[in-house]
């Protein structure tokens, strides 16, 4: 089995060889803006006009276990241990995303990620979503808050009633309260 560097690197070189515009988003994300916690994918947003054209190239690459659902893009290489998540998104959305993104390097590769800002924009929605994901994408929330220093007044009320509501937003200030954090 290839290590997470390599099946990084491998997927960057696959996404630049296509000519594909990509944000890396997820636990790798998390993890650059300071909290630390396990992933088991590498989750990217970008725009895909044809699920089936972009299925095709990943079949050319190598990549034997894909799913497609109206959200995303479920891909794996055979001597891969990470699932790589392709997350659709529109090209508005996109575009507004790139702009403010920011650029890091992974390993080897130089890649960007979405702003702080919309990043937790991201975890709320995801939260409001519900499901298993729903209390990994609150902690997200609630760590990056505290140890990116974030105001929740100032930095995530406006946010939070966009994406989620709020009652999410009470729940995640006693969160950060009760860790000390917060403003």
């Amino acid at each position: 089995m290839k290590t997470f560097q390599q099946q990084f690197s491998e997927l960057v070189a696959f996404l630049e060889r296509n000519g594909l515009e990509f944000l890396i988003v997820g636990g790798v994300a998390v993890q650059h803006y300071g909290y630390s916690r396990a992933t088991m994918d590498i989750d990217l947003m970008m725009v895909v006009p044809d699920d089936f054209a972009f299925v095709d190239k990943l079949r050319a690459d190598g990549f034997s276990y894909y799913s497609i659902s109206p959200m995303a893009i479920f891909a794996k290489k055979s001597d891969w241990t990470q699932r790589v998540d392709f997350i659709k998104v529109d090209a508005g959305t996109f575009s507004k995303l790139m702009a403010e993104s920011v650029a890091v390097r992974v390993h080897d590769a130089e890649v960007r990620m979405p702003s702080l800002k919309h990043l937790i924009a991201m975890k709320f929605h995801a939260y409001r979503q519900g499901g298993a994901r729903r209390i990994k994408d609150f902690n997200d929330i609630v760590w990056l808050s505290v140890l990116n220093d974030l105001d929740p007044e100032r930095d995530l009320r406006d946010v939070a009633l966009q994406y989620a509501n709020e009652g999410v937003y009470g729940e995640v200030v006693k969160a950060i309260e009760a860790t000390g954090g917060g403003k």
